[in-house]
């Protein structure tokens, strides 16, 4: 488990808790964990065990799911918050993420995408048109970042934006890089070296199109 995930473990431990209203000595009873080891966990001193989630998680009225940040809605039943926002990227530095769409989450699950690896980024150019336009919002599985056949990836520009490209691994080894203007966007050949120094984001799965008036 990375520092990432346990920081994020630690807030929400918190957070529900101060949202229920529930001090850490009831919390640390109700848990069975205790008030002391509680307070590590909130603190980031100490990480609980899978098997203690679902306590901690009972204890402060949320899901264990939740708690380990591997789903943004909360709670696990019909009744909950069943819609995330797209905006999972993995690298925050990029600028033209956007936060505007949600999805159900079950619709997700039905097309075998995982939920907390979804993003959302804006298309800036017109260089994949007519698929991707720019104003597009582009939906990207940041799960896939093997390139393994011919799809269109994002992947991170020198000017931390996320670009859309057409990515072709090559039975002679290396990739072609290119894109449907290719006369304003020339396609690029690389070694497997040479890609090794691309950051891709993810593969495309969809996008959102605004109808102008």
């Amino acid at each position: 488990m990375d520092d990432k995930r346990r920081a994020l473990i630690a807030s929400r431990i918190k957070s529900e808790r101060l949202a229920k209203g529930i001090s850490t000595k009831d919390a640390g009873i109700r848990s069975g964990v205790g008030q002391r080891r509680w307070v590590s966990y909130e603190n980031n001193e100490r990480t609980p065990k899978i098997d203690i989630l679902e306590s901690i998680a009972d204890a402060i009225g949320s899901s264990a799911a939740y708690i380990a940040g591997y789903i943004d809605h909360k709670g696990e039943v019909e009744q909950s918050w069943r819609y995330i926002i797209a905006d999972k990227t993995t690298d925050k530095l990029i600028t033209n993420n956007s936060d505007s769409l949600a999805f159900n989450v079950d619709t997700l699950k039905d097309r075998r995408i995982t939920e907390n690896t979804i993003c959302c980024f804006d298309a800036l150019d017109n260089s994949l048109a007519p698929l991707i336009s720019s104003g597009d919002q582009v939906l990207i599985d940041s799960s896939h970042i093997t390139v393994d056949s011919l799809s269109v990836y994002a992947v991170k520009s020198a000017n931390n934006t996320a670009v859309f490209r057409w990515i072709r691994p090559e039975l002679t080894g290396g990739y072609t890089v290119f894109a449907n203007d290719s006369s304003g966007y020339p396609d690029s050949k690389m070694s497997n070296d040479e890609f090794s120094q691309i950051q891709v984001l993810g593969r495309y799965i969809g996008l959102f199109h605004w109808v102008k008036d």
